[in-house]
């Protein structure tokens, strides 16, 4: 049996892991999570006594439920994620979003530069600066990138060799060995980001967290307008189907059976196969 702490360690691991995939800094993600750097480096380390909305709170900055985070079972996500996370955030209009937007780690940007076959050729740490500064418009010039050029050295994610014009300084190029361009694993979405790929018009994460809850009441059964309104604890008016079931019809998450011998509110609607993919309960 998974003990509470385990189950910690694994949400830090995972959380880390999907944190340098975007790019994103311990302290920008601190600041998006609206939590001090002590409390940030508990979460990450899997330690201390944060409680449960904390991680509820990540998960949905990372745009998924909880249960997404906790399940542990994808391994991958896709090379763009940085950019589809920012345009979740943008979507739904998140305050996290400045935090989040600011300019990458400079061990991200080295990596997408490799991913841009932009270091084919052995080049000097100044020069990859120059390229990462016009890349990435980074405030002040990166002084600890020796650091992360080093680490990657060491990881296989590029090769170095010894500056024949300047004493101690290496030039680095791509790994001739790295085929982190050839995997063939389907990279995993989180629901939320998902469903906000699929909806017509913006929404704030309250409206797309409810809208999540009617497809999993959905994904048990068929349910009418009014079951649905209920579940959400909403009024059962004409002006809350348009607010949170329309949406979802005209995203083709959610169907009716169109009988127009009755109204919205009575219809009988079911999830359709687009919607339970949005989900990700097989992952």
């Amino acid at each position: 049996m998974t003990t509470a702490n385990e189950t910690k360690k694994k949400i830090g691991a995972i959380l880390s892991s999907i944190l340098d995939l975007s790019g994103v800094s311990r302290i920008n993600s601190a600041n998006a999570l609206d939590i001090t750097k002590t409390t940030q480096s508990s979460l990450l380390d899997g330690t201390g006594n944060y409680g449960i909305d904390l991680c509820i709170n990540a998960a949905k900055m990372l745009g998924m439920r909880f249960d997404e985070l906790t399940s542990l079972k994808y391994k991958s996500f896709p090379k763009n994620f940085r950019e589809i996370l920012l345009s979740y955030h943008t979507f739904i209009n998140s305050e996290a979003l400045p935090s989040l937007s600011a300019p990458p780690t400079y061990r991200f940007a080295i990596n997408t530069l490799i991913q841009n076959k932009e270091l084919e050729e052995f080049t000097e740490a100044g020069k990859i600066i120059d390229k990462l500064m016009k890349l990435y418009s980074y405030s002040s010039r990166p002084a600890s990138i020796s650091n992360d050029l080093k680490d990657l050295d060491r990881t296989g994610e590029i090769e170095s060799v010894k500056s024949p014009k300047k004493r101690h300084h290496y030039l680095y190029r791509r790994a001739r060995n790295n085929n982190s361009s050839t995997s063939v694993e389907i990279p995993f979405i989180p629901s939320y980001i998902k469903i906000t790929q699929k909806l017509k018009n913006k929404v704030d994460f309250d409206l797309l967290y409810k809208m999540s809850n009617l497809l999993l009441f959905l994904y048990t059964d068929r349910a009418s307008g009014k079951a649905l309104l209920r579940n959400l604890q909403v009024d059962i008016t004409q002006v809350n189907v348009k607010t949170y079931i329309y949406p979802l019809v005209e995203a083709g998450l959610i169907a009716s059976d169109k009988d127009i011998a009755i109204s919205a509110k009575e219809q009988q609607y079911y999830i359709t196969e687009t919607g339970i993919d949005v989900l990700n309960l097989d992952n």
